[in-house]
Parts: structure tokens; C-alpha cells; sequence
């Protein structure tokens, strides 16, 4: 039953017969090697990915699905990758940054840090160079899932229902308000 010691491949079987819920909780953890380049920084560290939801929001995003976040060291502390140009403008691609200009424009679906650093729309056999995709571990990539998430993709508005639209995603970041508990940007 923990978590941890379970394969990927054991914990996607318990989450496709819908039984994750009977058997994991919100906040279980399984310690993962993440090893490669992401944009311009180069991992090679243990870290731990943990289950925010099960079955969350299924009617919108997905039946019978985990939804795990990575970001907690070894001692359970969470983490944030960060990479030479953390709190710095940046005006090329590859860096931690949302876009390679001060932009939104095409909002979520268009970003380098969906499309570039996490090669989050692409199905995780296709991981891309320098993508945290690929430096996941394959039992991982080999068993992960695709969510729905509904996010603004024209970019450039405020508050506007029409903006918001669906896309298919297998690293997605959680939005502002899903840290926060409130919008402001």
C-alpha cells in the first residue's frame, strides 16, 4: 500500500481500475531520479513526486487519473527548479521563464515554458531535447496519462470566458489559483 514502493507501471494499472482513492492518499510520495538538461539546467538530483488529486475534476480533465506534482527534495520540503536566470527578463529561449519576450500572446497553449521546457502537450513518447519531459525516468514517461486543462490560449485580455479553451496535457503547471486559492494576474 505505500506508495513509494510501488512501479509506476502498478500504480497506473490501481489508477485505471479506479482504485487509487482505496488505496493512496493526497499527499503520498514516490521518490523519483530526475537526470538530464531542462532548457540551459542540468539535473541529475532525486526528488519526489507527490499526488495533489485523485480523480480530480474527472468530468473535465479525466477518469480514473492520479495527478501528481514534482517538487519536494528528498526530505519533503518543496522545491522549485530554478535555473541562471531565475528573477531576471530574459529575451531568449530556453530559460525557466513563461516566454522568451514580456508576452502572453497565444496565452498557455502557446508558451516556450509549455512548448520548450516541459514539453507538456506532446505525449510523453516524444520528449524533446532539453525538455523536463526527458528528464524524466522512462518506468514514468512510459505510464503517464493525458489531462485536460482549460486555461486562456489567445493571451492579451482580462476576464474574458471566450479566451479560455481546452488543451491535452502530461506535465502541466497548476495555475495561480490553484497555489494561491486566488486570481490576480
Amino acid at each position: 500500500a505505500d506508495f513509494n514502493s510501488n512501479t509506476w507501471a502498478q500504480i497506473s494499472r490501481v489508477s485505471q481500475k479506479g482504485l487509487a482513492a482505496n488505496a493512496w492518499r493526497v499527499g503520498d510520495k514516490k521518490t523519483i531520479h530526475l537526470q538530464g538538461t531542462i532548457g540551459t539546467l542540468s539535473v541529475n538530483q532525486d526528488v519526489q513526486a507527490f499526488i495533489i488529486g485523485i480523480n480530480h475534476n474527472s468530468a473535465k480533465e479525466g477518469k480514473n487519473r492520479i495527478h501528481i506534482q514534482i517538487g519536494k527534495n528528498t526530505s519533503g520540503n518543496p522545491i522549485a527548479f530554478c535555473d541562471s536566470k531565475y528573477d531576471n527578463n530574459v529575451s531568449s529561449t530556453g530559460y525557466f521563464s513563461m516566454n522568451s519576450s514580456n508576452t502572453n500572446s497565444g496565452g498557455w497553449n502557446a508558451t516556450q515554458m509549455k512548448n520548450t521546457i516541459l514539453h507538456s502537450g506532446t505525449a510523453p513518447s516524444n520528449t524533446g531535447s532539453h525538455t523536463f519531459m526527458s528528464a524524466l525516468p522512462a518506468d514514468l514517461r512510459a505510464v503517464m496519462q493525458s489531462c485536460t486543462k482549460y486555461t486562456d490560449n489567445t493571451g492579451g485580455g482580462f476576464n474574458d470566458p471566450s479566451y479560455v479553451t481546452a488543451t491535452t496535457e502530461y506535465l502541466p503547471l497548476l495555475a495561480e489559483f490553484e497555489v494561491f486559492g486566488v486570481r490576480h494576474y
